[in-house]
């Protein structure tokens, strides 16, 4: 792995350079500030197209090149080093893509819920996704919510805190919920703040255990609470710290005085304000020093699970094959160019195969039979062994597990326990003796 250009790309790029100058497009000042640029653009727009993380630094340093001539050259000149196109994939891979891999990906927990305020409210789940379904047809639950009538209140961007936005202790954590609660629609809903282990913080809208939720009255005061909630959540989305019952007691007094709710757009740009604050936060905690003495097992640790990613992904699609005499040879052709993909070599081979093994144990049933259904029997013992120990067929299924198969298959096909075993015996030796 390798971020810095070696020296002979570093002679290419700087005839790049020389190139551009001389047909007086830019300084070469200007170029590297837009090398720079482009270089940061690029690794996102590759990650973002599910470009695995054994891409090559030959190749991206060499991409970058063609890239930016393209860009800027427009007499139609080709690109001087056009016949030096390395391979995308393989070693030695790319830190600067690497790293910026690092910073997006997902860390994966379960979020642990921790304390909810008030505790051991009756939840409505039911009457709250009819309810949903029949206000918002079609509409998605809120951003990160996986039911209805809850907002994730995010306090993680460094401009919004939850001590001055919901409570400053434990000794006004109810008193506030419950205030809100009864600003947003008076005794007939209930507000619910969950805290998880990971600082996630949710409020959700429900009714209250009195409340007589079948009544059209009720249920259109619970809307207008929801478009209260979601608009006190607009605020603190674009960083505004309201305090939750202020910010509430401003929208009553805002309503009449005729202004409305905002809308769903409103609330889109507001997420967007809010995942620029939080992402480059969020980039900033998680790059990788470069005096970090741990920075290459990381990034390898970071590789392996981006890779995995995207192996699964692809996998997944082979998994759903149905496998026949038809396409048996495509099929076959598919799975080994997954195995041996060079995207994915980061990998065990093991894990590679064991990620296709459904897909790969019905090529080798169909070979199988083709060729019990193909030859007499004199000759099916020996087409068999010449299966099990053709390298053809290693990409696909290892030579123990083709023989277990073709020992379960001559077993179904009326031959004798005795020929079997003594057809396996004699091919094991054959294996363990390096034969081909």
């Amino acid at each position: 792995m390798r971020a810095a250009l070696t020296a002979e790309e570093r002679t290419r790029r700087g005839k790049v350079y020389q190139a551009l100058v001389e047909k007086g497009i830019e300084t070469r000042a200007d170029l590297e500030v837009r090398f720079d640029k482009c270089q940061s653009l690029m690794v996102a727009a590759l990650f973002r197209s599910g470009v695995a993380s054994t891409l090559s630094a030959n190749w991206l340093s060499w991409r970058l090149e063609w890239d930016v001539w393209a860009i800027l050259v427009k007499d139609g000149t080709a690109f001087p080093f056009e016949d030096q196109k390395p391979a995308m994939y393989g070693p030695p891979y790319s830190e600067i893509y690497l790293a910026y891999v690092q910073t997006r990906l997902p860390t994966g927990d379960v979020p642990t819920l921790k304390r909810e305020v008030p505790s051991g409210v009756e939840r409505h789940p039911d009457v709250l996704l009819a309810m949903w379904q029949k206000a918002f047809p079609g509409r998605p639950f809120e951003d990160d919510c996986d039911r209805p009538f809850v907002v994730r209140f995010r306090c993680d961007d460094g401009y919004v805190f939850f001590h001055q936005c919901i409570a400053r202790d434990e000794d006004e954590f109810e008193e506030v919920v419950a205030e809100a609660a009864f600003v947003l629609g008076g005794q007939e809903v209930v507000l619910i703040v969950e805290m998880y282990e990971k600082g996630e913080v949710y409020i959700a809208l429900d009714f209250d255990e009195k409340a007589k939720m079948d009544d059209i009255g009720v249920q259109t005061r619970f809307r207008d609470a929801w478009c209260r909630l979601k608009d006190l959540n607009v605020q603190w989305l674009l960083g505004e710290n309201v305090h939750i019952v202020q910010g509430l007691r401003n929208m009553l007094t805002s309503q009449f005085r005729g202004k409305h709710f905002s809308g769903v757009t409103a609330t889109e740009k507001a997420l967007r304000e809010y995942r620029k604050r939080a992402g480059a936060r969020l980039r900033e905690a998680n790059e990788l020093r470069p005096d970090d003495p741990e920075r290459a097992f990381k990034l390898l640790e970071v590789q392996i699970k981006h890779v995995r990613g995207v192996a699964q992904k692809k996998a997944a699609e082979l998994q759903k094959t149905e496998v026949d005499i038809l396409n048996a040879k495509e099929v076959f052709t598919q799975v080994n160019n997954f195995v041996s993909d060079p995207r994915f070599q980061c990998l065990t081979m093991v894990e590679r195969m064991g990620l296709v093994e459904n897909v790969s144990a019905s090529l080798a049933e169909a070979k199988i039979s083709l060729l019990i259904d193909s030859t007499t029997k004199d000759q099916t013992g020996n087409a068999l062994a010449s299966f099990v120990l053709f390298a053809g067929w290693d990409n696909i299924m290892s030579r123990p597990d083709r023989l277990e198969a073709c020992k379960n298959r001559l077993a179904q096909s009326g031959l004798s326990l005795e020929r079997v075993e003594a057809w396996v015996e004699t091919t094991r030796a054959r294996l363990y003796a390096g034969e081909k």
